[in-house]
């Protein structure tokens, strides 16, 4: 599939849905093999973002993907998706070989509170109490777990910058500076399942994803967490 030529029809429906800042970049793959040295490959990227820049489309040989900071309610974010895809009618997609939704989600406690008042044990992991001689210096976790639709990967890493160190060269705009003690909960839940490339299939295959990274965003935080947030339902 010859992207470049098609991109001038796409450029312009992401124009016509309200996405009218373009910009061209490049994205570096490492590919580590188990023998020899590592293989690197670049790869074109093209981003078009809203005038706030709080939304943004990206669009590469292997994968397309829109990303926000500005998150109202679910039902807004798989109305633009579906847009998106309406609009990737043009770049005839045969395929697609994964689908995923991503959530990074920053907490931040107060100066008298812990990470475990936000979130269960099995995530927040072991906090010395005072007058133990100890302070803990940062914590990591990790877990995958299966679903009906596929597999969910969720983590937990100190929030040193804005963004998890993954995601950088972001455009996006909306981001906080974290304060000490924060740390980036994420959430990704994808699956591999092989489908033609169908908008509405597709958009009904993004709602499933978000149900299950819904309901266990409510097991893995505490009731504190949604006082704390004003949260008691969730959209």
């Amino acid at each position: 599939m010859d992207l470049e030529e098609k991109l001038p029809a796409f450029r312009k429906a992401c124009e016509d849905l309200g996405y009218p800042v373009f910009r061209l970049g490049r994205i570096r793959t490492v590919n580590v093999g188990g023998v020899g040295p590592s293989d690197t490959v670049d790869a074109v990227r093209w981003d078009f973002l809203d005038r706030s820049q709080r939304w943004n489309i990206i669009l590469a040989p292997e994968f397309l993907m829109l990303q926000t900071t500005e998150y109202p309610v679910f039902e807004e974010f798989l109305e633009r998706w579906r847009l998106v895809l309406e609009a990737a009618n043009c770049l005839e997609i045969p395929v697609v070989e994964r689908l995923g939704l991503r959530y990074v989600d920053l907490i931040q406690p107060k100066a008298t509170e812990r990470v475990s008042d936000y979130l269960v044990p099995e995530l927040s992991g072991y906090e010395p109490q005072p007058g133990t001689g100890l302070e803990r210096s940062y914590h990591t976790a990790a877990m995958v777990l299966r679903s009906t639709h596929g597999q969910m990967l969720v983590r937990v890493s100190p929030a040193r910058t804005p963004i998890p160190p993954d995601l950088d060269g972001i455009h996006l705009k909306g981001f906080r500076q974290p304060t000490d003690g924060a740390v980036f909960v994420d959430f990704d839940h994808s699956t591999s399942e092989i489908s033609a490339f169908h908008p509405d299939a597709i958009v009904a295959s993004t709602d499933g994803l978000h149900d299950a990274a819904d309901t266990l965003f409510r097991e893995v935080t505490t009731e504190h967490a949604m006082e704390a947030w004003g949260r008691r339902e969730l959209p």
